[in-house]
């Protein structure tokens, strides 16, 4: 997000689900496990129902477009 703050030109935040974590509704990943970067894993596991769809169909769409814009701006 730093990187394209001079693009947007406009102040960016993220936040993911620290309101969840600071009003007590969701905990915290261990901390090995955010050393190991899974901390997607264990916000899964404590809501599979409102996140597999995200992780599972999101994710790779969001991939896939990705590429398919990379490619298209090499070859111009």
């Amino acid at each position: 997000m730093a990187v394209n703050v001079p693009a947007v030109k406009v102040p960016l935040i993220g936040v993911g689900s620290v309101f969840d974590m600071l009003a007590g509704r969701t905990r915290p990943a261990p901390e090995w496990m955010k050393r190991s970067g899974l901390q997607w894993l264990f916000r899964w596991m404590q809501e599979p129902r409102r996140l597999t769809r995200r992780y599972l169909l999101y994710n790779p769409l969001f991939i896939w477009h990705f590429l398919l814009q990379y490619v298209r701006v090499k070859h111009y």
